[in-house]
């Protein structure tokens, strides 16, 4: 099994710069260093979240990697349980 890792730096930053254009380039360098491990979808709700509902960026921030986290080990263990883990080691 095949997985795709999540956009660099350099393509997160690109993806940021394009949607919130009135980002400082120190508030941008802050964005992107919060957002490590997102992707593209998470990005987005990081967006959401914080220009829109007015969330605080660190906040939010880590709330959606505690999510992330918590999908993966959900996911890891429902392929063992399945005996998916096996198969893809």
């Amino acid at each position: 099994m095949e997985v795709i890792q999540a956009p660099s730096a350099q393509i997160r930053r690109a993806f940021l710069e394009k949607r919130i254009r009135d980002l400082c380039e120190g508030e941008l360098e802050r964005w992107v260093e919060l957002s490590d491990g997102f992707s593209i979808a998470h990005l987005k709700e990081l967006i959401l979240a914080v220009r829109c509902l007015g969330g605080d960026l660190s906040e939010t921030a880590e709330r959606l990697k505690a999510s992330l986290k918590q999908k993966h080990t959900s996911e890891n263990f429902a392929r063992s349980r399945m005996g998916f883990g096996r198969a893809s080691q």
